[in-house]
């Protein structure tokens, strides 16, 4: 499994725990990182996530919120 696709699991997993669910606004995110509107809704709703948008919400989550990521080379 490559870097992206690890990283993409990691960050769909920390998003959907229920506690997190409850307190995290994904349209702020998407507005915080730059990333289009709903991208994160569809995307954990099934659909794909281009690789510059999952480094934008890591960065954004890592920074902010304690997201633990190690540094993405892609």
């Amino acid at each position: 499994m490559s870097t992206y696709e690890q990283e993409k699991e990691r960050l769909r997993e920390w998003l959907q725990r229920p506690e997190r669910r409850k307190l995290i606004n994904l349209s702020g995110i998407e507005q915080r990182s730059g990333v289009p509107a709903s991208t994160l809704k569809n995307w954990l709703n099934g659909r794909n996530i281009e690789p510059k948008h999952v480094q934008a919400v890591v960065t954004l989550l890592s920074t902010w919120l304690g997201y633990p990521s190690p540094h993405n080379p892609y």
